[in-house]
């Protein structure tokens, strides 16, 4: 039996320190969606399914992001999803996620794939400003 993102989650977690606001401080927001979406993917390959994959969709984030109550799937709005549309971008850009499948209206949410953290990717380093 494959396991669900147990290691995975740890793993993600060395992304937190890259995972910035355009304001500069830490996204927590997209910290939050990295280790739900690390969560439920998978470890190892199982037969059908590939290792590091996220197929949950965007709006299993609106709920996890703590936008709207998981019970009221109708009640997702645009503005809610432009949110989780924020998170993954600041994913996608520190490159801790890819897109790996376009969704499919009616039919198949986008599929992300959870990349490692290269070990030479630090933080940004301060460039040593008057409060350094």
């Amino acid at each position: 039996m494959a396991t669900m993102g147990n290691a995975l989650v740890q793993e993600m977690t060395a992304w937190n320190p890259v995972l910035r606001t355009p304001a500069g401080s830490p996204d927590v927001r997209a910290m939050l969606a990295l280790t739900f979406m690390a969560s439920t993917a998978l470890d190892r390959d199982s037969d059908n399914m590939p290792a590091r994959m996220y197929f949950a969709g965007h709006d299993r984030l609106v709920y996890v992001l703590g936008y709207r109550d998981a019970s009221a799937l109708e009640l997702v709005t645009d503005s809610d999803r432009r949110r989780v549309r924020r998170a993954i971008k600041t994913l996608r850009d520190a490159g801790a996620i890819r897109l790996a499948e376009h969704a499919s209206a009616g039919y198949r949410t986008a599929r992300y794939e959870l990349l490692p953290r290269p070990v030479d990717n630090q933080p940004p380093a301060r460039t040593g400003g008057p409060d350094e």
